[in-house]
């Protein structure tokens, strides 16, 4: 399908084949110089990832907000159906397949529970929510006017992603495989959550003076110190182990 309004098409890789298979899955491409990121972002294939992962979270936002993931419920004869997902990311910004920048496009792939009651197609609620719903989110997170907060954002994610690689492109040279920067908070909220764990008590990570080293950051502009014997000790261990 093709919408005028800036140059979106979107593509069905895969339709359910009844109301209880898996969810269909579609596909929508947009023209980055359509959208409203700034040309700075995709500039070269670091940023193209913070950029995909940045939009990705936004995405699950607007779809959270427009409560389009929530499934309709109910008996044979009712509609069922009609949830409209993207994968949801960790806190970790990775190379995706659910939004990719790719060929001055930004791709959204959405899994669809297109609804029906009983074995029949509700065929009008399946249009909304192509042609509407779909629409409206992708707009809203790659074409509205951002504001000052998304610009902010946007550009700490990219330089926070770009630090990121630099200080991995250094480990080699000083012969590290991992590090740790002092102040992290290592325990997890949970053990099926990764988000870190937080309130009174928490003690944040410090390494001892004659363990430390300094790698610089592109953007922070100021030196950091890491501890090393992830090389030298805990590693090893778990290599070995």
């Amino acid at each position: 399908g093709i919408n005028a309004e800036y140059g979106k098409q979107w593509y069905q890789r895969r339709v359910r084949g009844d109301p209880y298979a898996s969810p269909s899955r579609i596909c929508v491409t947009l023209p980055l110089q359509n959208s409203k990121f700034p040309d700075w972002s995709w500039l070269n294939s670091t940023r193209a990832v913070a950029l995909a992962d940045y939009a990705c979270r936004k995405t699950v936002n607007i779809i959270s907000d427009l409560k389009a993931d929530c499934k309709a419920r109910g008996s044979w004869h009712d509609g069922k159906g009609g949830e409209l997902r993207i994968e949801h990311p960790s806190q970790n910004i990775i190379l995706r397949t659910s939004v990719e920048v790719k060929e001055e496009n930004i791709l959204l792939r959405f899994c669809v529970g297109l609804p029906a009651k009983g074995r029949s197609i509700c065929g009008h609620w399946a249009a909304d929510i192509c042609s509407n719903t779909i629409h409206q989110i992708v707009t809203r997170a790659c074409c509205g006017e951002p504001s000052d907060t998304d610009k902010v954002d946007l550009e700490n994610w990219v330089k926070t992603y770009e630090d990121q690689e630099n200080l991995r492109a250094q480990l080699s040279a000083a012969q590290l495989i991992a590090f740790v920067p002092d102040g992290t908070v290592l325990p997890r909220a949970a053990g099926h959550l990764d988000t870190p764990l937080s309130g009174r008590g928490v003690v944040s990570f410090q390494s001892p003076p004659s363990l430390k080293t300094t790698l610089q950051c592109p953007h922070k502009g100021i030196s950091l110190e890491w501890y090393k014997t992830w090389c030298y000790s805990y590693c090893w261990r778990w290599l070995s182990w």
